[in-house]
């Protein structure tokens, strides 16, 4: 009889390990934070909770035909994700559209293409956002929707805005544009009217002549259709999409995608207009930065870029080091409100940086090895900025001529000696 029980309890457990086993074999993500070497984009903390990274089983997608899909966010998080809807698109990718089970009100947008994936769960207290850091690598991070930054400032350039479904639409990508800026501290966009018009025009153009592509069919640019929209630009951008029927799938999609991403993410804009045809679902956001405009002002959060100081700014320290919220670029930001905004020589210095450093930075950003250099570059600058913060100018140089004159005594007594 001890036998007979003794070999059930074995059957019982490997049965029951193999249950979970299988169970757990549907899990998307594996972990991969002690398995390669990739160095996190630095973020905004009071947004982010916490982040890691993972390896994606793009098998488990099946190419978007999985009805259930079982998502292990972090250690105690892991969710069941129901399918309500799927779209494909014309890059060969798709939107998985549904729900988290048992959680009511919960969304899940899903959007694979080439292998990258972008995901974004909405519950009612915190979001996670899943997004592409290179080959099968993602990051995951849990994020505090309340502590988003409010951005609603519209401009008087343009026409006048009808409150419609789809003016809802394009609002609300407007929004979550600005939400994934916020994640890794930069700036707020702007809406601009202007740009508005250029955008859902081009939306409505490619709806109604079945076509998709940057340049119209009557041969203008984007950057023609949006100077006669009335928008001069200093410099500008586009984005355009089409087949996805939510605002946080389109952005998802933007959001998966290098250059697209680039856009969103860029310095070198202040202000943006979407458009959206709901024929074909066309989308278009459109960047620009008006000429003579060498700053950006933000209307949300703190996050500023102006001459009159505020938090913004710091562009390429910015670039360097990942967030406007790291403790090096708040140095530098604190000493220019202090020291430089104050005077007129020190204001024609911020005004020259603002107006050609956002270039420079998106190229610093793109490039590890060269942020690397920059960051290291930039350690003397934050320290005597530091100095200078905690002491006064005077002091400062004081100490700098101080350490300048002995430098050189010890290099001449360095050269006598030998």
């Amino acid at each position: 009889m001890k036998r007979i029980l003794c070999l059930l309890v074995v059957c019982f457990h490997l049965l029951s390990g193999n249950f979970f086993a299988e169970a757990f074999e549907t899990d998307l993500f594996i972990d991969a934070s002690d398995t390669i070497q990739v160095n996190l984009q630095p973020v905004n903390n009071t947004i982010v909770i916490r982040q890691r990274l993972v390896k994606l089983r793009f098998d488990v997608l099946s190419e978007g035909n999985e009805n259930i899909i079982f998502l292990n966010l972090f250690d105690g998080v892991r969710m069941k994700a129901i399918r309500d809807q799927i779209e494909r698109n014309t890059a060969g990718g798709f939107a998985w559209i549904g729900h988290p089970s048992g959680i009511e009100g919960g969304e899940i947008t899903l959007v694979v293409v080439d292998q990258k994936m972008a995901c974004t769960i909405i519950l009612s207290k915190l979001s996670y956002h899943v997004r592409h850091i290179k080959n099968d690598i993602h990051v995951v991070r849990e994020v505090d929707p309340s502590a988003f930054p409010v951005s609603s400032a519209l401009s008087t350039a343009g026409t006048f805005i009808p409150a419609d479904e789809r003016y809802s639409q394009e609002r609300d990508v407007f929004s979550l544009v600005n939400m994934e800026r916020s994640v890794i501290g930069l700036y707020l966009l702007i809406w601009d009217n202007r740009l508005f018009d250029a955008a859902r025009g081009h939306s409505e153009d490619m709806a109604e002549q079945n076509y998709f592509s940057h340049d119209s069919l009557d041969g203008r640019s984007f950057s023609q259709r949006i100077s006669d929209a009335g928008y001069t630009c200093n410099m500008c951008g586009e984005n355009i999409a089409g087949g996805y029927s939510t605002p946080q799938a389109v952005v998802n999609a933007w959001m998966n995608s290098q250059g697209h991403r680039d856009n969103i993410l860029s310095s070198s804009f202040c202000d943006i207009g979407v458009g959206y045809a709901s024929d074909g679902h066309y989308w278009t956001q459109d960047f620009g930065r008006e000429q003579g405009e060498s700053t950006c002002v933000s209307d949300g959060g703190g996050t500023v870029a102006t001459d009159g100081g505020g938090g913004g700014g710091c562009f390429i320290a910015t670039a360097a080091y990942g967030s406007l919220m790291e403790p090096h670029v708040k140095i530098l930001r604190d000493f220019r409100d202090r020291f430089l905004l104050g005077n007129k020589v020190g204001k024609r210095f911020v005004h020259f940086y603002y107006t050609y450093s956002p270039p420079m930075a998106d190229f610093i950003t793109k490039h590890d090895t060269l942020r690397a250099m920059v960051r290291t570059s930039l350690l003397p600058v934050v320290g005597v900025s530091w100095i200078a913060i905690k002491l006064g100018i005077f002091p400062t140089v004081v100490l700098m001529l101080l350490f300048s004159i002995g430098l050189i005594g010890l290099l001449r007594f360095s050269i006598d000696k030998k």
